[in-house]
């Protein structure tokens, strides 16, 4: 065999190897378009999950999704995605609804060969099932319906630069700088389609976003937009996904979150199944803060085992996954895949409104004569709150002589009043921070001897009596006052048990500002 009859083989071979990688992608392509990609981290790319999910969050948010997947000898679906998402808040705490816009790559095969690339804009809607009143909302696990839709346009387009052929074989290696002869009409071919997705979902979530319970359903390419090359249809076919999850909280500082995924199309059908399991810290200052470590382990009815973990901050998350092969037959293909999340928040996470603060009424106290019909001289005293309205009115002899004027409370004395005492887990004692609050109060009691105080006990969600224990948390604060030299008759007692949370309960940083005692001023 000569060597011009050997250069003609490989190149036919070559030429068929093409044609027929391509005719599979033609074939299964619809379960590699960008608008259909499915991220292991499903909880971490709500732009794709569920349009719905978007609601769920009171932080603006911008999320790039990156996965990679081989097959074989090295063909992969890499399919990275960018989105930005921002929450509507009512009154600045009621998540009502979000906005959401995002752009999806899919590479198919070594070098792009086959790439989809879109743009998505998404808008969900919320629909609060328990109406609470601002007191109860930092405190319950509110539900909610959201309700999404995705709109977006997409180009699909064979890239020439990724392909190789026989005539590009040097004998040793192929060699891209040598041209292709004769081009086929795929060459650069390329398709734009809309594409139309619908998603719902019930959650239980608390005012900081966590959520206990969800479950929602989601329909992608309602429109089943044409997706062929050339002349002849080719729909894209509809697909439905199920997810759901639940939060069981194990111990103040690990929690466990079963969940799954379905996804049906056409004839086929995948499963996964799994969970995750949080550990709450505390945190520092600087960038580490206040959140949560995971660790998560699905399997796949596609005969994967997928692990992962995450990191949740306040202002950011980054998680990883790694699907590896569970069955023999899916480490016959060679694969697995690898994915990487990372998120940038922004705002505040909890939007809590507890109930109005108590302010201190402003009196304004005015001395006005009157005349009686005899021509007496009397005195009106008129006191108003704010300068607006009249509390109280009182009529006196013309002799009256007022009191002098007791000093008013300076800005730095209502802060201090506004401070609080905090105490360790189920404790009621005095610890040296609070002590040193304590004295400083003392202090400006003696100041202003006409001052008196309300002292009010709270306590976090742990515990069994949890009311007694915030009495006895105030009654500790009354005994330390009384015992510098405070008078009982200028101090009241209150208590509220755990009924009046500053922060979420969720998080072992809420519950230790929660074990507080508080102070107003009294008239």
């Amino acid at each position: 065999m000569d060597e011009m009859t050997t250069h003609k083989m490989k190149f036919r071979c070559w030429l068929r190897t093409f044609f027929l990688t391509f005719g599979l992608f033609c074939l299964f392509g619809s379960y590699a378009f960008a608008q259909n990609v499915r991220y292991t981290q499903y909880h971490l790319s709500p732009v794709q999950t569920n349009p719905a999910a978007i609601a769920t969050s009171n932080q603006m948010q911008a999320v790039l999704n990156y996965r990679s997947q081989t097959i074989g000898s090295g063909t992969a679906y890499v399919s990275p995605m960018a989105s930005f998402t921002m929450p509507w808040l009512k009154g600045g705490y009621k998540r009502k609804g979000a906005l959401g816009l995002s752009f999806l790559q899919d590479r198919t095969g070594e070098g792009g060969l086959l790439n989809t690339t879109g743009g998505i804009l998404t808008a969900a809607a919320n629909f609060n099932l328990t109406p609470v009143s601002a007191e109860d909302s930092s405190r319950r696990f509110l539900k909610y319906i959201s309700i999404g839709i995705q709109g977006g346009f997409f180009q699909r387009r064979v890239d020439e630069n990724a392909l190789t052929t026989g005539e590009q074989w040097n004998g040793e290696v192929f060699d891209p700088s040598i041209a292709i002869g004769e081009q086929s009409e795929l060459f650069n071919a390329n398709v734009t389609f809309p594409i139309i997705n619908f998603g719902a979902m019930f959650y239980m979530a608390d005012a900081c976003g966590n959520q206990k319970a969800s479950l929602g359903f989601n329909i992608q390419s309602i429109n089943q937009p044409n997706t062929a090359f050339f002349s002849e249809a080719d729909p894209n076919p509809m697909y439905f996904t199920a997810h759901g999850a639940y939060s069981f909280e194990l111990s103040p500082m690990v929690s466990l979150k079963p969940n799954f995924r379905l996804v049906r199309e056409k004839n086929s059908q995948e499963i996964r199944l799994g969970t995750m399991t949080y550990y709450n810290f505390l945190g520092g200052g600087g960038f580490i803060k206040e959140g949560n470590v995971g660790a998560g382990l699905w399997y796949d009815s596609n005969g994967s085992v997928v692990m992962g973990i995450e990191v949740n901050q306040p202002n950011y998350f980054v998680g990883f996954s790694y699907d590896m092969g569970a069955s023999q037959d899916f480490r016959d293909l060679g694969g697995g895949a690898i994915e990487f999340s990372l998120g940038v928040k922004f705002g505040k996470k909890c939007r809590e409104k507890g109930p109005p603060k108590l302010q201190d009424p402003i009196l304004d106290t005015t001395v006005l004569e009157v005349k009686t019909a005899e021509g007496d001289s009397l005195y009106t005293i008129v006191a108003r709150i704010d300068g607006i309205s009249v509390i109280d009115t009182d009529t006196i002899d013309r002799d009256f002589i007022p009191n002098p004027v007791t000093e008013k409370p300076d800005v730095s004395t209502e802060k201090l009043f506004k401070r609080k005492a905090f105490f360790y887990y189920l404790s009621d004692n005095i610890n040296k921070a609070t002590a040193k609050l304590l004295d400083n109060i003392v202090g400006t009691l003696k100041k202003y001897p006409d001052m008196r105080v309300k002292v009010i006990g709270h306590t976090c969600t742990i515990g069994k009596d949890n009311y007694n224990l915030s009495v006895r948390r105030a009654q500790a604060v009354v005994d330390y006052l009384m015992s510098k030299g405070v008078s009982q008759d200028r101090l009241v007692l209150e208590a509220h048990g755990d009924t009046k949370p500053l922060l979420s309960n969720k998080t072992e940083y809420g519950r230790i500002k929660n074990r507080r005692v508080e102070f107003e001023l009294i008239k």
